[in-house]
C-alpha cells in the first residue's frame, strides 16, 4: 500500500492499495500535491478512483479527474471513478464531462 498522508489542516491524501485508489480529504485547487515517485508508479495499475472520503472537491479537483482519466487512456487501460462528490458532479454537468467521469470503466478495458 502506498500512502500519501492527510494533514490535519484538511490536505488531500491518497491511499493505493492493489488497484484502487482512495482520495482522502478535500480535493481543490489548494490541496492538490504533485505525486510523489512511488505514487505515480502505483498510478500505472490503479483502475479505480474512490472518492467516499472527499467532503469537497472543486473545479481543479474535476480537472485532476479528467487528468487521471487521459493518463489511464494514454496507457491503453480504462479508470473508473466511484462516490463522486455532488458538488463535483455539478460541476461535471455544467461543463459537460459527467459521462466521461462516470462511464463503466469495464466497457473501456
Amino acid at each position: 500500500m502506498t500512502t500519501v498522508p492527510e494533514s490535519r489542516s484538511g490536505r488531500m491524501g491518497v491511499r493505493i492499495t492493489g488497484d484502487r485508489m482512495t482520495v482522502t480529504g478535500p480535493l481543490t485547487a489548494a490541496t492538490l500535491v504533485r505525486p510523489d515517485r512511488k505514487t505515480r508508479r502505483a498510478f500505472a495499475r490503479i483502475r479505480t478512483v474512490d472518492l467516499g472520503e472527499v467532503p469537497f472537491m472543486d473545479s481543479a479537483g474535476v480537472a485532476q479527474l479528467i487528468e487521471w482519466k487521459r493518463l489511464a487512456l494514454e496507457q491503453g487501460r480504462s479508470l473508473g471513478i466511484q462516490n463522486l462528490p455532488d458538488q463535483a458532479r455539478a460541476i461535471a454537468r455544467l461543463c459537460q464531462v459527467e459521462d466521461l467521469l462516470l462511464e463503466d470503466a469495464s466497457r473501456l478495458s
